[in-house]
């Protein structure tokens, strides 16, 4: 829209992940046009719409990438809060390439429907499921006993193994066992908080997991536990990070996409393990899982 003589659009939004990225874009959008206004969403990307109302801006140009709060979900969720508060503001994406195809579009093109994202902290995710705010959750949910009491699991997509992370500088946990009279921090009604409870920590809620690692590098938790291949996702984009994992469980967790109980979820829990097996032979669980993982999970080998 740049380059077009007469174009309407004045005042431009802009949040990409890197600072390089910023500038670049920045340049070639001013290229030719001093008129446009750019502006820079900054660090906190939970006050883009704050700023695109502020502006009144025209267009919001977004990044998407693996990382949260970047991710494709993330940036849907924000085009739909951004459509309530600003209905004159375009939103467009700038994405790789490559795509950022996720577990649930993959899932929901494999069911012949739009997908529609409804964002939630993880310990109102089941609250907003039995409310019918939404018809599953695929937000890396594992399967338990208790939980299977309340909801319909589908087959699993993805196979984790829960791990213990510490300081680099920290000997004095190697084990579990070594939690009994420590502080952690996890989400609240996860299945690492109930873990970490039973060895005889204490845990800190937190929402999420780069707070978690904040808190941990600061030396303001002992010890926090989450799946190995959140910890590997965050080291990838980390490498330097301050946190070393010194054991994991020895079984592995089953992860599934949880549904409502009952008849009027039958066929959608039956179309969603239909397209999970399709994702499974294809071959797209296993690259989703080498992607952002370092390896593919679909597995229970």
């Amino acid at each position: 829209f740049a380059g077009k003589e007469g174009c309407a659009v004045r005042r431009i939004v802009l949040d990409a992940q890197y600072s390089v990225m910023t500038s670049a874009l920045t340049m070639a959008l001013k290229h030719g046009r001093p008129d446009f206004q750019v502006q820079n969403a900054g660090p906190k990307t939970k006050d883009i719409v704050k700023l695109c109302r502020s502006c009144r801006a025209d267009v919001l140009l977004l990044e998407v990438c693996p990382h949260p709060p970047r991710t494709l979900q993330d940036r849907l969720l924000l085009a739909n809060d951004l459509r309530d508060v600003c209905p004159h503001c375009k939103t467009v994406l700038l994405v790789d390439e490559a795509e950022y195809p996720e577990l649930a579009t993959a899932v929901c093109e494999k069911l012949g429907v739009e997908p529609e994202y409804v964002e939630s902290d993880w310990d109102s995710l089941f609250a907003g499921l039995d409310a019918g705010r939404y018809d599953m959750v695929c937000n890396g949910v594992e399967v338990t006993d208790e939980r299977a009491l309340t909801y319909d699991f589908t087959t699993p997509y993805g196979y984790i193994h829960t791990a213990l992370a510490v300081k680099k500088d920290n000997d004095d946990i190697k084990t579990f066992e070594d939690l009994k009279g420590k502080t952690t921090a996890n989400s609240l009604a996860s299945t690492y908080m109930e873990l970490a409870e039973s060895y005889g920590a204490t845990v800190q809620g937190i929402d999420t997991l780069e707070e978690t690692i904040q808190l941990l590098t600061a030396g303001r938790i002992d010890a926090t536990l989450n799946a190995d291949v959140s910890f590997y996702d965050y080291l990838n984009v980390h490498p330097d990070a301050d946190f070393k994992l010194v054991a994991q469980t020895e079984d592995a967790s089953h992860v599934a996409i949880p549904v409502r109980k009952g008849d009027d979820s039958a066929s959608l829990l039956e179309a969603i393990n239909t397209a999970i097996e399709e994702l499974r032979a294809d071959g797209t669980l296993k690259a989703l899982g080498e992607k952002y993982f370092g390896q593919d999970i679909s597995s229970e080998d």
